[in-house]
């Protein structure tokens, strides 16, 4: 748990990301997480966590606006300045959003350091609304278990421009050496797949350089079609984002239970969600039958959200169940759990942390959930420490 909270204090220091918080004024046919599912394959769930963030909807809950009052477009150094500020003062809602963002669209770990610029990838941070991906994983034992071996997977949608990214591409001046020669640019389905050779060949010399490396020198294969990013650690894995956006292949919004989750957190005013399928749940959220009292038994999928509304913040949970009554005994362990969580913080665990409020119901298959609290980390510290609250177990 130390852990955590010293990780937690490494990144409100590098203060990267954006926002988090409520309040959705989409119609259902508008659901931007729905878009969202579509635009990677049904294969992007095994083995990983699904997350999910719409940025505009975070700008918007923390009262920052990527326009300047003439109207131009706030340039990037002068947004991330302004992050930073309200991130030192405290006022910055969902700061630990950032951990769920991807180093490849400006929005996660290392945005202060990324080359994720017009000038070297023809777009920036202010032009993301909103993405997807599948970065985090279960444990490399689960994986060889269940023989999962799955692309890390990222795509986005906002203000992307084809012709921006070729024309930046197009000066391979800063590059390093490898990927100068081994550049190549490849047409699928209409849309352009720019890759640089091995994607898992790491070079730490190589670190944050253009046109998009990561932290350990990496670099991804990327395609950029009008609106829509996709980014993949194989060309493979374009591939099946592409046919997935193009209905040629099966999309996580082919998978019901996802779908129900997705609406579900558009409904409680979620703006950010994570979605753990069951290889996830077995390997993280199984704990004994005696640990805490009774568990939250068989539900098939799980989203957590964050959000704010007239009340303050909240957690959000969302379960789906393939049985109406599991659903309510559900809602009746989950009213436990809070309990019990509540008289630990109360005795030492994290007052801070108290749980203040709670609006629990069922509506079917599905438990949906709102969890008022004070502290900010409160969602990702349930996701990384607290996860005997939604422990599963398997009759």
């Amino acid at each position: 748990m130390k852990k955590m909270f010293f990780c937690i204090a490494i990144i409100l220091c590098l203060v990267l990301l954006v926002p988090v918080a409520g309040g959705c004024s989409e119609t259902e046919e508008e659901n931007t997480f729905v878009k969202l599912l579509s635009l990677l394959p049904e294969t992007a769930r095994d083995g990983r966590v699904i997350s999910i963030i719409d940025y505009e909807q975070l700008r918007q809950v923390n009262g920052i606006s990527i326009y300047d009052e003439d109207g131009h477009r706030t340039n990037r150094d002068e947004y991330l300045e302004n992050l930073g500020e309200m991130a030192v003062k405290g006022s910055l809602f969902g700061d630990s959003m950032f951990q769920f963002g991807s180093y490849w669209t400006g929005c996660g770990p290392y945005v202060s350091r990324a080359p994720i610029q017009d000038e070297y990838i023809g777009y920036e941070v202010t032009d993301v609304f909103a993405e997807i991906n599948n970065i985090f994983t279960v444990s490399s034992y689960v994986r060889a278990f269940y023989n999962i071996h799955p692309d890390i997977n990222v795509a986005a949608i906002g203000e992307f421009r084809t012709q921006s990214t070729e024309t930046a591409l197009k000066n391979s001046d800063e590059w390093p050496d490898r990927l100068v020669n081994n550049y190549i640019s490849e047409d699928y389905n209409n849309i352009t797949i720019h890759s640089w050779g091995n994607s898992q060949e790491v070079s730490l010399i190589d670190s944050f350089s253009p046109p998009h490396l990561d932290q350990i020198g990496r670099a991804f294969p990327l395609a950029v079609s009008d609106g829509r990013l996709f980014i993949s650690s194989s060309v493979e894995g374009i591939k099946s984002m592409i046919d997935a956006n193009q209905n040629e292949a099966m999309s996580l919004a082919d998978i019901p239970e996802y779908v129900q989750v997705v609406k579900s957190m558009h409904e409680l005013g979620a703006i950010a969600v994570m979605i753990m399928d069951e290889a996830y749940i077995r390997d993280i959220f199984t704990s004994p039958e005696s640990y805490m009292g009774p568990q939250i038994q068989n539900y098939l999928t799980v989203g957590m959200g964050l959000g704010k509304d007239e009340k303050g913040e909240y957690m959000a949970l969302v379960l789906v169940y393939n049985d109406p009554v599991l659903a309510e005994e559900g809602a009746t362990l989950l009213e436990q759990k809070v309990e019990a969580y509540n008289e630990l913080c109360r005795i030492g665990l994290r007052e801070d942390a108290l749980i203040y409020d709670t609006e629990i119901r069922f509506e079917n298959e599905v438990l949906l959930a709102k969890l008022y609290n004070d502290y900010k980390g409160l969602w990702n510290w349930w996701f990384f420490d607290q996860w005997w609250l939604i422990s599963v177990g398997y009759a």
